[in-house]
């Protein structure tokens, strides 16, 4: 699992090109599987790839490390 804490230069972003950015070496397909199946959470809480991100949220990731 990583963990992730949105600070005042990532908020206002999406999701998806958030950790498009973060993660250079994460497949966007496999990116949008783990939305869908629940393993990215914001805030612990299911979101959608066009989700916007505020300062101070916590993304979860519940992925193998050999992904990133």
């Amino acid at each position: 699992m990583r963990e992730i804490i949105i600070g005042r230069n990532d908020a206002g972003q999406r999701i998806d090109k958030f950790l498009t950015k973060k993660y250079k070496s994460l497949p966007f397909s496999m990116m949008y599987k783990l939305i869908r199946k629940k393993k990215i959470t914001v805030n612990r809480k299911r979101i959608h790839e066009d989700h916007m991100l505020s300062e101070g949220d916590r993304i979860l990731i519940f992925a193998p490390d050999d992904l990133f």
